[in-house]
């Protein structure tokens, strides 16, 4: 269960370099799909389903507050926020203010939106947007590494992450409806679409204007077999018997 927790700061994880860069901009449209506003908060629904290779499919539900908290100059000298991040499970009736929160936090600059988590510092956004606009997301991630599912230690529970995953943004200012909650303006990021025969590694970002992150996706996902039938006969993500898919939707958020 340990190991779910720090799965959390990094799986948003989801996760800049001149003095003027380092300079908080003041708010355009482009900005404002990544509100740093003290007190601001978001909660979300997190659903993570575990394949492990000779078990049945593991489940687990989990809802997570996220706030902005105060400003404070990090070690490159930048304006950065703390993320103050509140996690119960699904049905539970504690309140979010019983719960002793996680901290992350993020800095937004002219060209950059980053989340900082447990030492890694993910460029989640690129300004201004552009269609088919791209950058290395990973890129201050020294070590590949995994974030371990809650359920069990073995291989199949562990998600990928590199510093090789090229972000590209598509989608700009659409509309998108995400269960009840409808958002004029949305970007979609795509962190990493790579597949073969026997691996699949998706990830997913959508941000809504003056809202922030509002639903993420990940798929980490394996076939463990001496034979590898086609795509054709067997796609993604229906033949996978290891690996773990999450997802992040948006449930509530300060209007």
């Amino acid at each position: 269960m340990k190991y779910f927790f720090a799965f959390l700061f990094i799986a948003l994880l989801s996760f800049s370099a001149c003095k003027d860069e380092y300079t908080t901009p003041e708010i355009d449209t482009d900005w404002t799909y990544f509100p740093i506003e003290e007190n601001y908060w978001i909660v979300y629904r997190i659903d993570t389903i575990q394949k492990h290779e000779g078990f049945s499919d593991t489940q687990s539900s989990w809802e997570v507050r996220e706030e902005i908290g105060n400003s404070f100059t990090d070690n490159a000298g930048r304006t950065a926020h703390w993320l103050n991040r509140y996690l119960r499970p699904v049905g539970s009736s504690q309140a979010w203010e019983e719960i002793i929160p996680q901290q992350a936090y993020t800095v937004r600059t002219a060209t950059t939106a980053e989340r900082i988590s447990e030492n890694r510092r993910f460029l989640v956004l690129a300004f201004p947007f552009s269609e088919a606009k791209s950058w290395w997301g990973n890129t201050y991630i020294d070590e590949e590494f995994y974030a371990e599912g809650d359920q069990f230690s073995d291989e199949c529970s562990n998600v990928y992450f590199d510093k090789n995953w090229r972000y590209t943004l598509s989608n700009i200012n659409e509309p998108a409806q995400l269960a009840s909650l409808s958002f004029d303006s949305t970007v979609t990021v795509i962190q990493n679409d790579y597949y073969d025969l026997r691996d699949r590694v998706y990830s997913k970002e959508i941000y809504a204007k003056n809202v922030g992150l509002v639903y993420k996706e990940i798929e980490d996902l394996s076939l463990l077999s001496f034979t590898l039938p086609s795509l054709e006969e067997s796609p993604w993500p229906n033949r996978a018997n290891c690996g773990s898919t999450i997802i992040w939707r948006v449930l509530d958020y300060k209007k």
